[in-house]
């Protein structure tokens, strides 16, 4: 079995997770996302999140929670797009997440970290909550170019012009 695949967690053992981390991992950086059609505008963007702390750790939207925010999503199941963030360099921990409220309580980050589309009032009141519940700094991350809807969209183009 592939190394990479030790970096996702499973939701029942991020309590075990969070007792047991190193120190010298802090500070924590955590994102959440769908990441669905995994491209280079996410690799960048990871890796500055990463750069912000020692550690990463991203949550991956779960395929239901996908599919209420974004129509005929995802093409990728969350299982492979956890994988897919797993076999990154700069991905430190990777898990599949319902609400990402839950998990901001659950491992308690040092800083939250989102793309520059995201002010921190665009973000769920949950998830506002959770961040000033923990005390985790909240910070914005420049996007790099390139998106899924992008990509699909050129996807499907490219397919009724081959037709």
């Amino acid at each position: 079995m592939p190394t990479f695949r030790k970096k996702i967690l499973a939701r029942e053992d991020l309590h075990q997770w969070r007792r047991s981390i190193d120190p010298s991992v802090h500070p924590v950086v955590l994102t959440c996302g769908c990441f669905d059609l995994l491209h280079p505008g996410h690799a960048i963007n990871l890796e500055k999140m990463r750069n912000l702390g020692r550690s990463l750790f991203v949550g991956v939207n779960s395929d239901r929670s996908v599919a209420l925010i974004k129509p005929g999503r995802p093409i990728m199941d969350q299982d492979a797009r956890a994988v897919m963030l797993a076999s990154l360099e700069s991905v430190t921990w990777v898990s599949i997440v319902e609400d990402p409220a839950d998990l901001i309580y659950q491992i308690k980050p040092d800083i939250f970290t989102k793309g520059s589309d995201w002010a921190f009032e665009t973000l769920p009141l949950s998830e506002q909550q959770a961040l000033k519940s923990t005390g985790a700094a909240y910070q914005l991350i420049p996007r790099a170019p390139g998106n899924t809807t992008d990509i699909i969209a050129k996807i499907l183009k490219n397919q009724r012009h081959s037709c």
